[in-house]
This record gives structure tokens, sequence and C-alpha cells, in this order.
């Protein structure tokens, strides 16, 4: 692209800046005499730690592609993405190293672009960064949108498709191009700078603590001149606390800190405040403690991840939508980081909302142990409901289901007292034949079980020692275990009960 081609691209169609006419026209030289680039920049303690805290938490959060089910969703373990963007995106970087560099990027040009190389098949392969600052967005003739870069291991210019860059926006006027935080900030964080060396020069005149030398008599020019050098030897950080010898009545009196100075320093910790505010972050993620307390400090840290790095993960997520995922795979599949880690409270009041969730019947035991990344253990994926919280459809079911054990226990005791008043043992077994189909019709139970059931019973009228006995506990306990046993046999399905 000759020069003039791109200048006539400097400002858009409604006259706003693009990334080009920051980095190329926005004088680098601020109105406090510093000059603001990347390097320096980033040489600013809290610039560099904004910079970092916000990469390394968004490239260190898991990623995944997940698959949409019929009952919320699952991630989607065989889909090519997820190795890509959880482990190895090219040979030479992590996944962690790509997702760092990209929001290091961003953060600092307002602008992410990763060339997406491609199998014949269509298949992702390797997902590779590329740097903001040699890349321009153009149009061809027919409209479509191309990259162009600036390749600075080459010389060359390259040409990429849409297809072939997955790009990241930060904040940005046209939804396009993201406008350069470092430009915009540029005399903020100059004036940062100026008060960084402001402090330097200070302090190498011999740390803050300013004096004066007093006597009643003139000194000659022999002992002013070795005034001067016993007063030089002790400036300098380094000579700071080293004793003075005073000679001939001299008295040192140590002034307090100036206004001006005061105010200094105060403005020193404003910065703090200023370049967490550009970042959009809590001061105290920059180390800044002023205002936070024990009482407020876990309210600010879900503060940053709900206002200060969610933003950036909608980004993210949305363009790899975009940019990544097929089209024809969209409503399948979505890529989502998982929060949940940054969001732990203390341990108490973890367990306490982990018991509350328990106990009240939406997580299980074992989706709490891979909250708190432990293996899931056999057996406890089943969800608990207290008793009395169970449905009142179930509640009402089982109440009918036991009356109506009741009334089939109370004719098989019925018919048992009286055989045996009248001596008619041999009735007994003939009657628990015919039985099983009242059970099976009553109680809506297959042949099998009403089979068992009838055996069971007759099983225990042959070793009874009194049969009035064991019908007026049949009575009592009966119901409420073939309830018990239906309810086992029939917890994962509906139950209906014919009167």
């Amino acid at each position: 692209m000759k020069l003039m081609d791109r200048l006539r691209k400097v400002f858009n169609s409604s006259g706003t800046p693009t990334v080009v006419e920051a980095e190329v026209f926005a004088p680098k030289m601020t109105a406090s005499g510093k000059t603001v680039d990347i390097n320096s920049a980033l040489s600013l303690s809290a610039v560099y730690a904004a910079v970092r805290v916000l990469s390394e938490t968004i490239a260190t959060l898991p990623l995944s592609i997940y698959e949409r089910t019929e009952g919320g969703k699952k991630i989607a373990e065989n889909h090519p993405l997820n190795v890509l963007l959880h482990t190895s995106p090219n040979p030479e970087m992590t996944a962690c190293d790509v997702r760092q560099v990209q929001m290091s990027h961003l953060l600092l040009r307002g602008m992410s672009y990763t060339q997406i190389i491609r199998l014949t098949t269509g298949k992702i392969a390797q997902l590779i960064p590329l740097l903001p600052q040699d890349m321009e967005m153009d149009r061809t003739s027919s409209g479509d949108l191309i990259y162009v870069y600036d390749d600075p291991d080459t010389g060359s210019e390259r040409t990429f498709r849409s297809s072939e860059i997955w790009r990241i926006s930060g904040l940005s006027w046209n939804g396009l191009v993201g406008l350069t935080p470092i430009s915009l900030a540029r005399e903020s964080w100059g004036l940062s700078l100026a008060q960084e060396e402001q402090a330097a020069k200070l302090y190498s005149n011999g740390s803050q603590v300013p004096y004066t030398l007093e006597m009643e008599t003139a000194l000659s020019d022999e002992a002013f001149d070795r005034l001067q050098k016993s007063v030089a030897s002790h400036q300098g950080s380094g000579n700071s606390h080293k004793p003075m010898i005073l000679e001939n009545g001299l008295k040192a009196n140590t002034l307090g800190l100036s206004a001006s100075d005061a105010q200094f320093l105060e403005s020193r910790k404003f910065t703090v405040a200023e370049i967490a505010r550009w970042f959009g972050l809590p001061p105290h993620m920059l180390a800044d403690l002023d205002r936070a307390t024990f009482s407020n400090i876990e309210q600010q840290s879900i503060d940053f991840v709900q206002h200060s790095i969610r933003r950036w993960l909608v980004r993210i997520e949305q363009s790899i939508s975009r940019d990544l995922i097929r089209e024809s795979e969209r409503r399948r599949y979505f890529a989502e980081h998982k929060v949940e880690g940054l969001l732990r409270g203390d341990t108490q009041s973890r367990f306490n909302a982990y018991a509350t969730a328990i106990t009240n019947g939406w997580m299980s035991r074992n989706e709490v142990r891979v909250l708190e990344n432990d293996n899931r253990v056999e057996g406890l994926d089943e969800f608990l409901v207290p008793l009395n919280m169970e449905p009142a459809s179930a509640q009402r079911a089982s109440a009918i289901l036991e009356d109506v054990a009741a009334l089939i226990v109370k004719k098989e005791s019925a018919f048992l007292e009286r055989a045996v008043k009248q001596k008619d043992y041999g009735a007994i077994p003939k009657f628990y034949e015919e039985h099983v189909d009242q059970v099976m019709n009553k109680l809506h139970v297959g042949r099998e079980w009403a089979s068992t059931y009838c055996s069971r019973q007759l099983d225990e009228v042959r070793h009874a020692n009194n049969v009035k006995e064991l019908t007026q506990e049949w009575k009592t306990t009966k119901p409420a275990q073939i309830l018990r046993e239906l309810t086992c046999e029939t917890s994962n399905e509906s139950y209906s009960v014919a009167l």
C-alpha cells in the first residue's frame, strides 16, 4: 500500500481518527516533556501491574467450547477448538501464552489480531498472534473486509481475508477498530513519568530530610570549605544515615516536610488511582490499599470480576463465535469462560453455601467436589431433597399408595384370621395364588413383584406361632413397608394408583 493510500485512510467517513492516526499523528512528546510509548508506559509500575493483572487473570481462566443440550450445556470435549483454546494453539506457544499476548495488545493497542491457519478441510490447525501496530483493515472493491499486515520478520506486506484473522476489538467508535489506550492516556501517563523522574532526582540529592546549620560566629574560609565537603559526603540515599560531626558549636535544625512536598507525595498516590481508572480496575488490584478493608476486600474482588474482566470475557467469547466457530455450528456450540474460581469466598462461606445447595437439592455432592478441585466419587451424583420439601403431588401419591396397601393387608388379615378360626389351613395357599392378581391391579405392579410379595407373606404365615398376632403386626407395619419397597423401585418414574 502506498503512503498516500495510507494517509487517505487516516480518517474514516465520519472523520473519526483511526488506530493509524493515533500512531502516526498523535504527538508522543507530552506537555510534561516526557515521551510516552509502549516501553515507557510499561516502566510505570501501575501500568505494568494493570496490564499484568488483567492479561494474566484472563489468560489463566478456563476457556472451553460448550455444546447446548436439552438440559442446558456440556463441554464439547471432542470439538477441535477445545485443544487449541485450552492447551496448544501452535507448536511454539501455550494457550496461556497466546491469550496473554492478545490481552496485552488489547489493553495497550486496543486491538488483537490472531492469524488462523486452516487445513484443506477447513479445520483450524493453528492460531498465531500478530502485532496490531503493523495491521490495517481495508475493504475490497466488492466491500469484503481484508487485513493488510506489514510483516516485521520478512519486511513484506501480506493480505489476509477476514476468514484468516481472529479479531478482538476494544472500545471502538465504529465497531471494527478499537481506540488506542496508550494514545488516549498519553498526557496522564506522561505526567506520571515526570513525577517518577522528579522523585528520583529529589532522593538522589540526599533523602528527603531538609535541615539548616546554625552557629553564632562566622566560619573561616578553611572551616567553611571543610563543612561543605562534610555535607557533600552525606548526600545520596546511601549516605543518608551516616552521623555528621559538627564543629565550633554548629547546631543542625531539621525541617518538617513542606506543603509542596506533602502535596507531591499525595499526587504520587493519585497516580495509581488514575491509572487504575484508565484500565477499569479497583485500586486494591494495584496494591493501593488506602481504602480497602477486610470487610470490603471480598466485595471489591467480586466487582473486579463483574466490572473489570467480564466485558473482556464477553468480547473474547463473541469474537470466537464470529471468527472460529463455523456458521453452521453457532446454534449448537459456543465459547465460555469459567469464573467461579475468582468468585470463591473464604472456606467457611463456601462450605455454608455448598451445604445450602446440597440440602435444597439444586447441587449434587459430586458437583461440589468438582468446584473444590476434587475427583468425583461413585454414588454422590444423586440430588438430596429434605422430606418436608417433597412436591405436594408426590406426597399425595404416597399417601394414597399407603392407603391402598393398608386395604390389601386388611383383606389378607381378615381371610387368615377366618381360615385359622375354621382350621381351613389348605385354603391359605390357594388364597395367595389368587391374591397375586389383586395385588397387581390395586398397586399397579408387575406380576413378578406381586408373586414375590405373596410368597413372602405366605412364608411368614407358615413360620408364625400366632397368626392373629402376626396379622395385628401387619396392620401396623406392612403398609409402610410396601410403600418403601415400591418407592425405591419407582424413584425415577411417576407413579399412579387406581382406587
